[in-house]
């Protein structure tokens, strides 16, 4: 990741122990209070206009769904133990 890559969003999940964060390069960053250096990095919104604007995970924690400036809307399958 670029040191100049900003957050953009930032958000806690339904049960306030993983940290989403959305940076401007369109970068996700997911990761648990438990152990906070530990993360899992999804890479899916364009780096030029996807900066993401929003990104909520599932009730069930099973999928992430994640909106960008560049119009796209994905869905992500995630696994919290691989953080």
């Amino acid at each position: 990741m670029s040191k100049t890559t900003n957050i953009n969003f930032m958000h806690f999940n339904e049960m306030n122990d993983t940290l989403i964060l959305g940076f401007t390069n369109g970068d996700i960053r997911l990761s648990t209070m438990e152990f906070p250096k530990n993360f899992l990095s999804i890479k899916q919104h364009d780096g030029y206009g996807g900066r993401i604007s929003s990104a909520k995970m599932s009730h069930d924690e099973r999928f992430l769904v994640s909106a960008g400036s560049d119009g796209l809307i994905l869905i992500h399958l995630i696994d919290k133990f691989m953080i």
